[in-house]
């Protein structure tokens, strides 16, 4: 008896309404409509399956207290002068001075970019205007099929005069601002500091029409493109000036299996000039790498979706279908209906 009065409360506690068999019609229109009702509702259960297999990028954002560490400079540069005339080293603000004759590697080559370096170089242009900063290492990092990197391409030598120089290596740099140059002229170290033998440069050598296929901070990693690396500049003096302004922004990935990367990523200005004592621009011709580091950091954690959210979604999914193609129906059959009563009352 109490089984009886159980179900009968709950079968009077059912909030969806019924209709009886006797008053459905079943209707050409009706059926297309749930075709389709089905076909996008499989459609879109698809999609959401496939964005909740996909991981989440969480941002936060702390104060970064590791300053006894060094950063790794990684750099591959090629200008349009002879290895001898040129000398690359770098200042901190922390009053080191370190000339660059162990780390830096020079070998002659050719500036001029034959057909497939002129198309690699507009492909990384092309990435590079497409996806900046924090957004590029997420996209990288955590995509399941993260792009290749593909070395810059090398030259054939054959013949041609071997005019200009690939600087390229990787130091280990203090953290705090600094500026790396390459200028023209080797490095001379002084008690104050150092000068550069440019002086002794004949004026007709000295062009500093660069190309930079590498520049960045710390780990490199495959697939990861830095805001630089692509810049081809051609110089419309030979005594001109290169300034890039490097704010660098300490990064780490937190992924899901655990493993963590750091790393480090930048923004970057540019501004150049000519050199001309009589109109009172000083400085010595060259590219100059000034860079600084934010106090701050940033940290990328990979999470997953979690169920409840996916189904949510499903449930608004199939709900907001049927209901909003069952109004589109029920719209049509109003018009079709209307014309069918005009027209009959017409006749």
């Amino acid at each position: 008896m109490r089984r009886r009065q159980a179900l009968k409360v709950v079968k009077e506690f059912d909030a969806f309404p019924k209709v009886s068999e006797d008053y459905i019609k079943p209707t050409t229109r009706g059926g297309l409509f749930s075709i389709v009702s089905i076909t996008i509702i499989l459609f879109l259960i698809v999609s959401e399956l496939s964005y909740f297999k996909d991981s989440e990028i969480l941002y936060e954002y702390m104060v970064d207290t590791d300053m006894t560490s060094t950063l790794k400079l990684r750099f591959d540069i090629t200008v349009a002068m002879p290895c001898e005339f040129l000398g690359a080293d770098v200042v901190d603000a922390a009053g080191s001075s370190k000339s660059l004759q162990q780390e830096v590697h020079k070998e002659p080559t050719i500036f001029e970019l034959n057909k497939e370096q002129k198309a690699w170089l507009a492909a990384k242009q092309e990435v590079i205007r497409r996806h900046e900063g924090l957004r590029l290492l997420r996209d990288v990092m955590f995509d399941s099929h993260p792009q290749q990197y593909i070395p810059f391409p090398e030259h054939p030598q054959h013949s041609a005069p071997l005019t200009s120089c690939r600087v390229h290596g990787h130091i280990q740099v203090n953290k705090v601002s600094g500026n790396f140059h390459i200028t023209a002229g080797q490095a001379v170290p002084h008690p104050q500091g150092h000068a550069h033998l440019s002086a002794f440069v004949p004026t007709n050598m000295i062009n500093f029409s660069h190309r930079i296929d590498s520049f960045g901070f710390g780990v490199s990693t495959p697939g990861m493109v830095d805001p630089l690396e692509g810049t081809y500049v051609i110089a419309r003096e030979s005594n001109r000036l290169f300034q890039y302004y490097i704010q660098i922004v300490p990064t780490t990935l937190q992924m899901r299996g655990g493993s963590d990367l750091h790393t480090n990523q930048y923004s970057v200005t540019e501004r150049n000039r000519a050199i001309s004592h009589k109109a009172g621009s000083h400085g010595l011709p060259g590219l100059f790498f000034k860079y600084e580091i934010y106090s701050l950091m940033v940290l990328m954690k990979e999470v997953d979706r979690p169920l409840s959210l996916f189904l949510v979604r499903l449930c608004a999914i199939v709900g907001g279908v049927f209901a909003t193609l069952g109004m589109i129906s029920q719209f049509l059959g109003y018009i079709l209906g209307f014309f069918k009563r005009t027209k009959s009352e017409e006749t």
